[in-house]
């Protein structure tokens, strides 16, 4: 249930299915044919190395640990990630359950998963929220049961928290704020857990914006004594709620989208928090970029040294970097010339082949956004430098259909994004040139003598996807993998209806 009260007010509420297991739950869990604890990336990789294959159950119903944080490791030793993270000692917590959405027909919509964590007297001591936003980030808060900062709980509720807004979730509501939380002890009546999370959202300004509840509306089914009969009759009525969830959630979106309400941009995520994993696209604009970047050093009439930092989504794992030297002397006097840039997300190799010139994307991601928001970390002087670095000789534009009609869809939305920004600045703004214009990076992979044929294809095609990102994607790769979820998300309905409607017919 969501209901928002500032500045447009707004209600809705639908229904998500939730599995609940211990965290050292391994492989099939009950009947074989329900629901099953998929095994971890290092539980494979050991698995393989001590010669030995773990076998995957084929269920309706699976939870995948490579879906949550430290994609890597199973549950159990996630949560001792966190807990060493967060300074506190796992053994204080024997006893520990995750409460999540799983995947049904390998499809899964899951915007917040609730750890569970008691002490040897299964007294609930701490409760782990791990959240996801669209753009494929995740988070984690922690709530601690006998904090000093905790306040009396509401009637029904074990404890109530608090914990400062670090997260960006959905673009309606601002980065800054906190968060009250009311925690039910999902264990309270064994014989039938019911989950209840009450959560109140306190804007920077102490105003009280939304509140967001999940809630059990139905008695819980134990998979391990119920029969295989209800289990599948659970799966038919409630397997499609959750591929259904991700639609209705953008339906809401467009909703208040129409109210006029007021939207953020998405700022790039603090330190803590897990970034999304770059696309398949985006990584091949990275190599193509960086192979531009060490042509244009290698020319460089100076000594030159330019490091890169490349985008990183795990937050403990240190970013990887490249360093480009053009090996010339430095002359008498004089000094290497040396520029640093850190880059925070994909985003940002994908700008240079969305936008007509460099000194486009450098203007409108860098010169008009807010620290928040740039995709990329470097001093105002790089700025200059890099654009002068990478502005290569050009050349006409090639005599290809293909090409020409790329370069005039590149040409409209460029122009159509910087006249948006213009009254941003009061300062002179970048020229939009001529539809079939030819920047340094078009000349280099497409006269044909820097790039072979298969880079030539493929540089062409980037453009294009790049363009139709920043069409309709609104300059975020991973907002068009989202629209390809909904569109698969419908697909799968149907199927699920199919499914619904059988089980009906059977039951």
């Amino acid at each position: 249930m969501h209901a928002r009260f500032v500045p447009t007010k707004h209600r809705f509420r639908y229904p998500l299915f939730y599995v609940g297991f211990p965290l050292t739950q391994k492989g099939s869990v009950g009947n074989g044919s329900f629901l099953s604890i998929k095994p971890s990336i290092s539980e494979i990789q050991q698995a393989k190395e001590n010669g030995y294959k773990i076998k995957e159950w084929k269920t309706a119903f699976t939870v995948d640990p490579s879906k949550y944080l430290n994609p890597s490791l199973p549950f159990d030793e996630k949560l001792a990630s966190i807990l060493v993270r967060h300074n506190l000692n796992p053994s204080d917590y024997p006893h520990a359950y995750l409460i999540t959405t799983p995947s049904f027909l390998g499809f899964c919509f899951n915007p917040v998963s609730y750890y569970y964590l008691y002490d040897r007297s299964y007294t609930l001591s701490a409760v782990i929220l791990e959240v996801n936003n669209t753009f494929g980030e995740k988070h984690v808060y922690f709530l601690n049961a006998t904090a000093d900062t905790n306040i009396r709980p509401r009637r029904g509720y074990t404890f109530a928290g608090t914990m400062e807004k670090v997260f960006h979730i959905s673009c309606f509501n601002h980065r800054s704020g906190s968060y009250l939380v009311q925690v039910k002890d999902p264990l309270e009546n064994p014989k039938n857990p019911q989950v209840d999370m009450h959560l109140t959202v306190i804007t920077a300004e102490g105003v009280k914006s939304m509140v967001a509840r999940a809630f059990s509306v139905s008695d819980s089914f134990d998979i391990l004594s119920g029969g295989s009969f209800r289990g599948w009759k659970i799966a038919a009525q409630w397997g499609w709620v959750n591929i259904a969830a991700l639609v209705r959630t953008f339906w809401e979106a467009y909703k208040l989208h129409k109210k006029k309400t007021v939207v953020y941009v998405r700022p790039e995520p603090l330190e803590g928090s897990r970034k999304r994993e770059a696309t398949r696209s985006e990584r091949e604009m990275q190599q193509l970029w960086l192979a531009y970047l060490k042509a244009r050093v290698m020319a460089y009439p100076r000594a030159l040294e330019v490091k890169v930092g490349l985008p990183e989504a795990d937050p403990k794992k240190t970013p990887k970097e490249v360093v480009f030297r053009n090996g010339k002397k430095v002359a008498a006097g004089q000094e290497m010339k040396m520029l640093s840039l850190r880059v925070l997300n994909p985003r940002f190799f994908l700008r240079f082949f969305a936008n007509q010139e460099v000194n486009q994307t450098l203007w409108l991601d860098c010169t008009l956004c807010s620290e928040e928001h740039r995709p990329v970390v470097m001093e105002e002087g790089t700025i200059r430098e890099l654009r002068r670095l990478l502005e290569g000789p050009t050349t006409t534009s090639p005599a290809s259909w293909t090409w020409k009609a790329i370069a005039k869809l590149r040409s409209w939305k460029t122009r159509k994004e910087v006249e948006a920004s213009r009254h941003l600045t009061k300062t002179s703004v970048p020229k939009v040139h001529e539809d079939e214009h030819v920047n340094g990076m078009d000349a280099f992979y497409l006269s044909g003598t820097n790039a072979c044929p298969k880079a030539r294809k493929m540089y062409q095609w980037k453009v294009l996807y790049a363009v139709v990102t920043d069409v309709v994607g609104f300059g975020d790769a991973k907002n068009v993998e989202v629209y390809k979820e909904i569109l698969k998300a419908g697909g799968v309905t149907l199927v699920a209806s199919g499914v619904v409607a059988l089980g009906w017919w059977l039951l």
